[in-house]
């Protein structure tokens, strides 16, 4: 199987989407991301 996302640094610090986007490429509920977020599985940041 193929990593479509690519893991470096630079991915991770530079490249920014919406709360939204990111449910819809990963096809789960906002709520879903959010405690994703909280526990510490997915990088995020809030405004």
């Amino acid at each position: 199987m193929t990593n479509r996302f690519r893991d470096t640094p630079e991915s991770f610090t530079t490249r920014w989407i919406t709360l939204g986007q990111a449910c819809k490429l990963l096809g789960v509920n906002e709520s879903t991301l959010r405690r994703w977020a909280d526990a510490g599985h997915v990088r995020s940041f809030r405004t």
